[in-house]
């Protein structure tokens, strides 16, 4: 029973760690998006 109950739940860390970097990425890539367009102003 044990193994059941640790299977799905090791699943579940597992997809929340992929949702968190992925939401970490996209985060990073907008930063950097509205950075660049600050510096592009900025050298304008």
């Amino acid at each position: 029973m044990i193994e059941v109950i640790f299977v799905p739940y090791c699943l579940m860390v597992f997809a929340y760690f992929i949702l968190l970097f992925v939401v970490c990425l996209i985060l990073l890539f907008v930063c950097f998006y509205f950075m660049r367009r600050s510096f592009a102003n900025i050298i304008v």
